[in-house]
């Protein structure tokens, strides 16, 4: 709740004059990462072409943290903890979905696709 308060503060079309990607700053080349948090910030204005155009990788995480916020309240208000225990197949079919999905992004982002 406190990350979609900040992006909602946050200015979208401010730049920033430094990076705090690691990777960025050590080989001068974009991460899959690269421009999600901006990302989120324009998801949180409604500017969901911009989120996209930033990072595509933004809907499947913002989900993720919707879905464990949600889990958390639940959490907190029934003491229940409800938790997906999918089979082994399902789960290396999401992974390998996830890594093709980074894979993807990040492939864009250098420009290769």
């Amino acid at each position: 709740m406190l990350a979609l308060l900040v992006c909602l503060t946050v200015d979208p079309f401010e730049r920033a004059s430094f990076s705090v990607c690691l990777f960025n700053n050590v080989t001068g080349l974009p991460c899959a990462a690269c421009g999600l948090t901006r990302a989120c910030i324009y998801l949180a204005h409604g500017q969901i072409a911009h989120a996209a155009k930033m990072n595509p990788l933004v809907f499947p995480v913002t989900l993720l943290l919707l879905l464990q916020f949600f889990r958390l309240c639940i959490l907190l208000a029934t003491s229940v903890d409800y938790q997906l225990s999918p089979d082994k197949i399902t789960t290396r079919i999401l992974i390998g979905l996830a890594t093709a999905a980074v894979c993807a992004t990040w492939l864009a982002k250098l420009g290769v696709l």
